[in-house]
């Protein structure tokens, strides 16, 4: 049996959304992320049936309107990117780091990516967050650790298909699904 349990609307006081076009959802802490085309995030919980807060960090920073996608983990951690921009808020510090780059150096990290490269963001049960991107292969960021490195390219042995990767995605037995662009489907364990 079908049920429609509640509609947050535009116009409905009681959920307050703001007008707009929303490109990504993903499960958090809280309840339910949802990111708008304009990088605005609103956190909703279902179960009691409201808007819980606003950011618009996202937002204030990006100069165009963006099909954003939203990826959390279990420690609170929070990607949003699209096709120019990449953010991270690092739950523990309360800091949302507004490129790859500057994660990376707030982190002590060597490594560079450029933000218009990430395509994908998917997250493991060990709470490690798996970055597809455009031409430089797979990315390994691991919060509780404080690292982001390149982890897997198409260039070494056993390695990927291709470094233009479109999508990442972690299946409920840990496991990779990188896809490419005209390369396939690469299936990794790692």
């Amino acid at each position: 049996k079908q049920e429609l349990i509640y509609k947050f609307n535009f116009d409905d006081s009681k959920s307050s959304l703001k007008k707009g076009t929303i490109s990504g959802i993903c499960e958090c802490l809280e309840g339910v992320l949802v990111v708008y085309t304009d990088g605005t995030v609103c956190c909703i919980s279902g179960e009691q049936q409201r808007i819980l807060w606003y950011n618009d960090v996202v937002a204030k920073n990006s100069t165009q309107e963006d099909e954003y996608q939203i990826s959390c983990d279990d420690e609170g951690n929070v990607w949003i990117y699209g096709d120019a921009h990449a953010y991270f808020y690092e739950k523990a510090t309360g800091q949302w780091h507004r490129s790859i780059s500057e994660l990376a150096r707030a982190w002590g990290c060597n490594v560079s990516v450029n933000d218009d490269l990430v395509t994908g963001v998917a997250c493991d049960k060990a709470g490690n967050m798996w970055l597809s991107t455009d031409r430089h292969g797979l990315f390994l960021l691991n919060a509780s650790e404080r690292n982001i490195k390149a982890h897997l390219m198409a260039d070494v042995e056993r390695g990927l298909s291709s470094n233009n990767l479109n999508t990442v995605y972690v299946d409920d037995t840990d496991l990779l699904w990188v896809g490419t662009s005209h390369a396939g489907v690469n299936y990794y364990a790692p």
